[in-house]
Formats: structure tokens, sequence, C-alpha cells
């Protein structure tokens, strides 16, 4: 026996028969050890273990075979590791508080090597999974695996069953003794605290990439219990993609149920390696059971359609029940570099988690943004909600500078179209800053001089024309995807273009927004299509030549013809070149003279490959660029390397239904919550002229909520010509304010947290706004409170000979007071206004004396002054304050009335206030 101690290292090395060392490495909070099978395990200070792999912690990949780890040599920091097939590789070890950082300095052979299996570590399955960050947590433990470069894969593999339960829920997923049209069947049962809302998760992993391209639907039996719990039926990818499918369990019996409708996905369907059933919305004090037998996907390929096995549940062959361990891995490729490799193995209390990952940072040399001088994950700017400007111009400077400070922001973000002519070489627009550069930097100047932040929002992959890289002449750099042959010569005017084979792996329409585009590059001509011909002759058809504006040429038989990838409207850099650094540069070039404060990587999400990759190497090729370090970063996507990169992540744009589409978006905010990502609920649109004030309020309370950030995005004109834009911000500022003093309770944070129900579609949402919770703050300052409030849907009302019919509204709740809503709507029509417009419900009447004109509204709240707002104009309040009606339990008639008949469009609804009403904390 031969020890060797380090300050920081103890590795005990014993040889055997095939040389197998045996190495521990002292964590200070943990123990890692290498054994007599090169099979890693993990104990923690406190005396827990975690299992062991199992099997050897290290592999190479060469000549089609793999190879173990069979031997470690130790000499102080540096490991040698010998595989069966007499490779090596060696690694320098470092050692900090909570973490051991391995850097690859040496690999022999290099030639021929595909894939190197870094290291793996086993965790339990019954512990709670933060995916993008290879992290795994159980009974106050934390532990992870962590790439420390671009090219390194960090990826958790679930071989076998795992589960998992929002505290205070358990769960058994087992088989059952019966079957279902023949299939094996698992019972599902859970049970819930006094915590309405529970959930409870059991889930398998694929042992290889399962391809559902063209997926149409999950077909699945299910025998329900009538208790309103929803099932969910989740596949994931190895991208951190996901598909989710809800159920609501409001029958009993068997169901054979085609799922179509996904509100949150994500998949990469072409790399499908997980399938989870969860319980969602579970209700307090009650245990849910469901059986579920047979689940397949319906795909469609080629025309046909064909179904594909998910889940048989057979008792003895299926991996979905329960398995002791998963391994969080680490490897290299070939396809994206061998070397350099660098990563870390992670272990500590789960309260020391980030702590512990700031440490790694550090000592791995990893980006480590320090905004306002404190890291990223812990900054207060964090929490920060931020103004997104857009359709500005210097001369604009006045207008937006009023809305930055009635909002209460405390950085401007401005749009890539206000401030750039194009992406790429991302030259300034000069009809809006005449002085180009300096103009945008003069304007950034006086922002901060005036007390705000500044930052530019980019779409980080895009090359958009004008620039220079796309037009005249196409840079080859650019990416693209299926490719083809000429299959005779062509001029300069034809529009037809003959292949020699069948173009079938080229698009068969543009796609729009979210297509990848009909555009060919053939030499240094651009060429869209309008069809292509899957049969003899092949090729494309109603082609436009000199696409934006390259140069018709005449083209010879066999030259290249490729598809020009486009996402999101925008065209891309191949960042396997040397173009991305040179697109970066460009970028860093504007930011570093502007001395910008934050930048929000857009369209980060769709990219050339995988996502993993692709996205963190594109992500650091800007960071690297940036003088200032310190910026806070945000995107509309992260990896497991950007995350160390990112400050906080949003749920992307909101528009049209604000309510709803933030409901649709809710369901991903628990997984940047796993991930220990910081939270920005999204920036939401002020253009929309028939958007109301309580739309806007309940996204700030979901910011209270998730104790999280958001952007009102809107441009000067917008904001002057929208009816409640002062309001709006005057709610920001509000509730940006209570929500920074920490006087919120805990109680009160909860329910503005949004019902996972609601993570669904606009369609199924309709059916469920009884589960919203919606509140208005009130009071003076210091002694604010949150009174409840249900906003019953608008009912829109037409031009007619004689007045609208009636409606129905019901209260539920005793003491509930009443308000109305009236809204002259701005569209095409012969008349201009509406005359004494009033509403009426059980004898009482709240009635607007006088006009109120296409785009007004007329708000009547019990108690407040009744008040009008209108397009471009000041709000209106008059010294007669709203009824103070209060109506009892039941159903009561609405009617709707005005002089001289309904001459324009109209909506109306009714507001109802119950006695609930939640006051905020003293300070």
């Amino acid at each position: 026996m031969k020890t060797v101690i380090l300050t920081s290292l103890t590795l005990c090395l014993s040889w055997n028969a095939v040389a197998v060392l045996a190495a521990t490495a002292n964590l200070a909070t943990a123990r890692l050890t290498i054994d007599e099978r090169a099979g890693s395990k993990l104990t923690f200070a406190d005396g827990i273990a975690w299992p062991a792999t199992g099997q050897p912690a290290m592999a190479i990949e060469t000549g089609g075979r793999t190879y173990a780890a069979r031997s470690i040599n130790v000499r102080g920091n540096h490991w040698t590791v010998q595989f069966a097939n007499h490779a090596t590789a060696e690694f320098d070890v470092t050692c900090g508080r909570g973490f051991a950082l391995f850097r690859l300095t040496k690999l022999a052979p290099r030639d021929g090597v595909t894939c190197l299996r870094l290291f793996s570590l086993a965790a339990p399955l019954d512990t709670h999974l933060a995916g993008t960050l290879n992290a795994a947590m159980a009974g106050g433990h934390f532990a992870a695996v962590m790439a420390a470069e671009p090219n390194v894969n960090a990826q958790f593999d679930c071989l076998d069953g795992y589960r998992a339960d929002r505290v205070g829920c358990c769960h058994e997923f087992v088989p059952c003794e019966e079957s279902q049209a023949g299939h094996p069947v698992a019972r599902f049962t859970a049970t819930c605290n006094e915590q309405p809302g529970g959930w409870a998760m059991q889930g398998r992993g694929i042992p290889a990439p399962l391809n559902l391209t063209g997926c149409k639907a999950i077909r699945v039996w299910v025998h329900g219990d009538g208790n309103g719990q929803a099932l969910k039926i989740q596949l994931t990818d190895d991208l951190g993609g996901a598909r989710d499918n809800y159920l609501p369990i409001d029958f009993v019996g068997w169901r054979l149920v085609t799922l179509t409708e996904s509100p949150f996905n994500t998949l990469h369907y072409d790399r499908v390696r997980a399938i989870n059933f969860y319980y969602n919305s579970m209700p307090a004090n009650k245990t849910v059971t469901c059986r579920i037998a047979h689940v397949e996907a319906i795909v469609a390929q080629d025309g046909k359609e064909r179904v594909e096995p998910l889940e048989d549940f057979d008792p003895a062959t299926s991996r979905v029940w329960t398995s002791a361990a998963g391994l969080l891995r680490v490897s290299t490729s070939s396809e994206h570099g061998i070397e350099p490799a660098a990563f870390g193995v992670l272990a500590c209390p789960e309260k020391d988690a980030l702590d512990t990952i700031e440490r790694f940072e550090v000592a791995a040399g990893m980006p480590h943004p320090r905004p306002g001088g404190v890291w990223s994950k812990k900054s207060p700017w964090i929490k920060r909600s931020y103004f997104f400007l857009t359709d500005f111009r210097e001369s604009q400077f006045d207008e937006a500078l009023s809305i930055a400070r009635r909002g209460g922001f405390s950085l401007i973000l401005l749009g890539q179209d206000s401030w750039a002519e194009g992406t790429g070489h991302y030259e300034i627009n000069r009809q809006r800053f005449p002085d180009g550069l300096a103009g945008l930097k003069r304007t950034f100047d006086r922002f901060r001089a005036a007390g705000f932040r500044t930052g530019l929002h980019f779409l980080a992959a895009s090359i958009y024309p004008p620039d220079s890289y796309l037009v005249p002449v196409p840079d080859p750099r650019l990416v693209t995807g299926a490719a083809g042959t000429l299959a005779a010569d062509i001029d300069t005017k034809a529009v037809v273009l003959p292949l020699d084979a069948a173009p079938d792996k080229f698009p068969a329409e543009d796609g729009s927004y979210e297509g990848s585009g009909t555009v060919l590059r053939v030499g240094d001509e651009l060429i869209s299509y309008g069809k292509r011909s899957l049969t003899a002759p092949f090729g494309f058809s109603d082609c436009h030549r000199g696409y934006l504006g390259t140069k018709p040429t005449a083209h010879k038989k066999g030259d290249r013809v490729a598809h020009l990838v486009r996402s999101f409207g925008y065209h891309m850099y191949d960042m396997d070149t040397t173009l991305v650094d040179e697109v970066a540069g460009h970028f860093a070039k504007v930011a570093n003279t502007c001395g910008i404060d934050m930048m929000y990587f857009d369209g980060s999400e769709r990219l050339q490959g995988d996502h993993w990759y692709y996205n963190a190497r594109m992500h650091k090729a800007f960071y690297d660029k940036l003088q200032n370090k310190n910026m806070l970063l945000q995107g509309s996507s992260y990896s497991h390397y950007s995350w160390h990169i990112m400050s906080r992540e949003a749920s992307a744009d909101g528009h049209g239904d604000l309510k709803g589409y933030l409901d649709e978006r809710s369901g991903g905010f628990d997984s940047l919550h796993h991930d220990m990502m910081p939270l920005d609920v999204g920036w939401y649109y002020g253009y929309d002229v028939n958007s109301t004030p309580d739309q806007y309020e309940y996204i700030l309370g979901a910011t209270i909520g998730y104790d999280s950030s958001m952007s009102f995005q809107v441009s000067c004109g917008a904001a002057a010509a929208h009816p409640f834009t002062g309001e709006i911000l005057d709610l920001i500022r509000r509730y940006e304010r209570v929500r920074l003093s920490g006087r919120v309770p805990q109680t009160m944070r909860e329910r503005f947290r949004i019902d996972p129900t609601l993570a669904t579609t606009p369609e199924k949402q309709a059916k469920l706004l009884d589960h919203r919770r919606e509140y208005r703050l009130l009071g003076p300052e210091e002694r604010e409170y949150f009174q409840r409030v249900v906003y019953e849907p608008w009912q829109e009302l037409k031009p007619a000979a004689t007045q609208p019919g009636p409606w129905t509204v019901r209260v539920s709740e005793p003491q509930t007071r009443v308000g109305v809503q009236i809204h002259a709507i701005s569209a095409p029509t012969t008349g201009r206004s509406v005359t004494d417009p009033f509403v009426e419900i059980d004898g009482h009447r709240w009635q607007w004396k006088g006009e109120l004109r296409l785009g007004q509204y007329a708000i009547f709240w019990p108690g407040e002054p009744v008040a009008r707002y209108g397009i471009s104009q000041k709000p209106e309040r008059l010294a007669e304050k709203g009824a103070e009606v209060i109506l009892p339990v039941g159903e009561h008639v609405v009617r709707f009335g005005c002089r001289g008949g309904l001459q324009v469009p109209v909506r109306v609804r009714v507001t109802l206030q119950p006695p609930e009403r939640h006051e905020v904390a003293a300070q």
C-alpha cells in the first residue's frame, strides 16, 4: 500500500492482477472514490453515501469499439488513466472546497478517437434532478458533474425508472395484475398534503435516442378516478427539450385517449431519450389513483402513418419501475472536438450549491460575470425589471426617458431594429442615429447620466440583409443544409432548376417565420423556389433569380445546389467556421464603445445543430469579445455551459392575450427553478390599445409569486397612443417597489403563483378561468393591500337596430362588490361614438353621461372615481365615484343600453370583488 497525501487531495493506490487502482479525492464536503473496478462513488461529509456506478467511470471509443478505464497512476495532482486498448489520458486535478476540477493535458494516441467518456457519477434516482446543470439533489445533498469547456457534453442518463415528488406529496407507481385491451397495466397512486396543486412524477430513460420525427399525437389507455388532477405525459430529449401533453382526470373508468395538443413543446423529435408520467394540480388532502396502459406515439412520415410503442408496462421487462441509480456523465466527441476537455465533480450540502458552483467557475477559469459587483446568480440586478425600447430614434430621447422614469425601471434595453442596420457587421442604423455609432454612444451616455443602465437586444445567430455577409455575394461560411447537383446547364433567366436526384431533403415550403425557408445557393447566386419536384424530372420550379440582391448567373451541369438554412426569418453563420468570431467582434465593437450593461441574446434556441454545443459556442464567442465581462446577460435559451454565462432566463415575448400567454409559458418556470436559473417572466407588449391594466397586473402579480423581473416592451409612439400607458407604468413601478421591499408575506406570494392546469392551450384555458387568482394592489404607500378581483369575460356587442340582449354573471361569494367597464372598440365603422352608455344589474345602473368615442373606455370601480381613458388622450377622472353595489350569491342578469341605439361595436365586462383582502406587511 502506498499513500500520497496532498493539500486537498488524498489518493490511495492499490494494484491487483489487472492493474486497477483505487483513488480517493477529498473535497472537504465529500469524498470521491474511484474503486477497484474503476467505478466512482460519492460519500458526503455526514457519512451519507450515494450508490457506486457499477461500471468504469471513464472510457474511450475508437475504431467502433469502447474501451473502459483499467488503471490510474497518480503523481501529485497528475492522474494518468490507462484504457483497455492501452490508450492513455492524462489529467491535472485541482481540488477546492466542494469540487474537484479535472483538466485533460494529454491523450495518446489521439488519432481515431471518436468519443472520450470523461467521467460518470452515480446518483439516486429518487432525487430531485436539475437536468441542464447535470446535477442531483437528495436529502439536503447536492452533486453535479459539470463541463468546464463548451465542447464537453454533460448528460444525465436515466436508463431505468426514476421518481420525484413535490414536498408534501408521495406516490407509488407499480404493476397491476389486471390487463386492458390485452396490455399490462400500471397503477399510479399519489397523495397530496393540505397544500393544493401537488405533483408527483415517475419516468424512465430510453437507452438510445428514439426518432419520433412527424409525431402527431400520443395515444394511451387511462382509467380515471374523476378527482380532477391532471395527468401529464412528457417526452424529453438529450438537448434539454420537452413535449408536455395534459389530460384532466375529470372522468371515471377506462378511456382510450389521443393527445394532440402540447402547450409546452421544445422537443427535438429525432433525439427522444425519456418518457415521464406526472400528476399535476393534485387536490389538497386527497389520494388520487389512475391506471395506465400501453402508451404509443402516432407518427406521420413520407405520407404514411405508423405507431411507435413508447411504454407497455410489462412487469418483467419495463424499465419504468424505480431503480437505484442514474449516471451524471460528461464526454467529448470528435464531432465537436475531443480537446480541450475539462470538467468538475461537485458535492456539497444543497444549501451551499450556488456558493460551490461559484468557486468552481473561478477555479476553472470559466465565464463568471458579476453585474453590479455580485456574481450574476445572486446579483440584485437580476431582480430588477427593465424597459424594452423599440422603434426608437435618437430624437425621441426625452419621450423614452419619461417612460423609463415613470415605470421605475433601472435599465433601458434597446431593440435590434432600432439601432442596427442589419446583423453580421452590425452597422448602425443612420436613419435613427444620424451620427452612427457616435450618436448611439451619445444616447446611451445621456441615459446613464439620467441614472439608467443600458443594454442591447439582438438576434445573436442571425445574418440579416442588407449585410455584406449575405449580399451581393453570400459568404461561404453561412449555414447550408441539404445539397444536390444541377442536372443541366441553366442561363440567367431560367426559372426551373433541374437536379439529378429527388430534392426530398429540401423544405417543401417556405414555412414563414417558423420555417427554414426555400432559398438555394448556387455559386454566388441566391435563388428562391416555389415548388420542388420529387418525381422525374427532379428539381425546383417557380424560381426567383438573384434573390435578395445577388447577381443572376449562368450555372453549369454538375454545379452544387445547397439549401441556405433560415431560422426565425434570418440566415445564420456557421459556428464551425471563423465567421462566428468575426460576427461577435463586430457586435463587441458596438457594445464596448457604448459601454452597455446588458445584452439580450435573442433567437438562441434554434441553431444549426446540437443545442448543448452551439448555444454555448455562440454565447461564449460574444462573451470573450466583451471588455466589460460583468454585464447582465440574458437570452431566449441556454445550455449546460452557457448557464454560467446567462444571468437569468426569460419566458419570451408576450403579446395578444397577455394573461393566457403567461399561463401557457408558466409550465416552464419550475424547470428554471430546478436549474437554479433566475427567472424573468418575459417582456410584454404595450402596443395593443385593447389591452387593459389588469393584464399587466396579472403579470406583475406573477413577478411577486416567482420573485422575478419582467419587461415592458413598447415604442415611444405606441406608448403615447395607448389609453393606459401611464397607469401600466405606475403599476410596474408600484409592484416593483413592493416586491423588492420583501414585505409581501410568503402566503401571498404563493397565491400569485400560477395554477399548473393553466399551462395549456388557449382553447383549454377558456374552460379553466376559475383557476386564475387575480388581485389589485390598492392603498397608500406603506399601507398597501391586495384586493381579490374576478374579471368576467368581455361581452362584445355589435351595432344593431335594437339594444343588445342580456347575459348573466354568477356571484359565488357573499359581500361581493361590483364594477363595470365599457369600451367603444376602435374599428372601421360608420359611427364615431356611443352616447350615454349604461349597464344595469338587478336595477343598479352604471352610466357614462355623454359620448364614449372610438377607442375610449369608461371604468367604474366601486368607491373609486369614475374614469374615461382614450387613445392618445390623458385619462379623465370625475368627482363622481362608482356605486358601492353588493350583489348576493347567485346568477344576475346584465343589460347594456345607450341613447340612440348602438352605432359602434362595444365590449362590456363586469368586475367582481369578493371580500378577500390581504395586507402587505409594514416596513
